[in-house]
């Protein structure tokens, strides 16, 4: 519904139609079952509070597999392919949808490049040829498309190699009554392969990025990215820090078994 009220490119009334209609079958649907598990507490109180759900709710966040080992991880042949020096681009992973608004990378890599020229941006992700066009054009406008690069869909190595030698995660996910709730996968696979992650101030990404030590959350702006992004791409030793905080914390709280684990227990006390 969003995209059709705030003219987001590629959304229309009949997306909004959609939208209008998702959401009521969603409450009723909520409202009829024993129990409902939610991936944030943030998602819990959203269809407490402003949808009126009274069903009991459970937070079960997103996790990793943390029995990945970044020593046996090698960044150079994704490097070698796409023309990066390891630690030295920013990676994007995930949708291209426009309601993303991932322009918003362009105006921070076009400011980050100001002190930092050799940085790049790597959008990895996306099936979508029209919507990776579109993001392509409008770097064009801003300047920076020579100095990114578009992977699409890529396979799981490719993707664990991508990350690992990237020297900053981005999850710029715009504050908003969408992506308020959400918690993104992209940030605990950062976090987990020992990469610092730059995110918005979404409730469980400062929660991800802040509490674990392997990352910064910042408010929605090009300059309030940029200037935390520059400042560790001036401090490997920072960045290293971080990634072993960013590690630590998923390996004790985001496990896949720890998750699994919790949700048997939460089965185990329904009514």
């Amino acid at each position: 519904m969003l995209g059709y009220k705030d003219r987001v490119d590629g959304y229309s009334l009949v997306d909004y139609g959609k939208g209008l209609a998702g959401r009521a079958l969603r409450d009723r649907l909520l409202s009829d079952v024993d129990a409902v598990f939610t991936i944030s507490d943030a998602m819990s109180r959203y269809h407490q509070e402003e949808r009126g759900v009274n069903t009991p709710m459970y937070s079960v966040p997103m996790g990793a597999n943390t029995s990945l080992s970044t020593d046996k991880i090698d960044p150079e042949p994704f490097c070698s392919d796409y023309g990066l020096s390891e630690g030295e681009y920013l990676i994007y992973m995930g949708s291209m949808n426009p309601l993303r608004n991932l322009e918003f990378l362009f105006e921070v890599l076009s400011i980050v490049r100001e002190s930092k020229p050799e940085t790049k941006l790597v959008l990895v992700g996306g099936r979508n040829k029209r919507r990776q066009d579109r993001l392509l054009t409008l770097a064009e406008t801003h300047g920076v498309s020579d100095t990114t690069v578009f992977t699409g869909w890529i396979n799981e190595t490719d993707l664990h190699r991508a990350i690992t030698g990237a020297a900053i995660g981005l999850s710029p996910l715009p504050p908003n009554e969408v992506f308020r709730t959400n918690s993104p996968t992209k940030v605990l696979e950062y976090l987990n392969l020992g990469v610092p992650a730059v995110t918005t101030r979404t409730p469980e990404q400062i929660e991800m990025a802040e509490a674990s030590g392997g990352g910064k959350a910042v408010d929605y702006t090009p300059n309030a990215f940029a200037d935390v992004i520059t400042t560790l791409l001036n401090n490997p030793a920072t960045r290293q820090e971080m990634g072993t905080a960013g590690q630590e914390y998923v390996s004790k709280n985001r496990s896949y078994d720890d998750i699994s684990q919790t949700v048997v227990d939460l089965y185990r006390k329904l009514p």
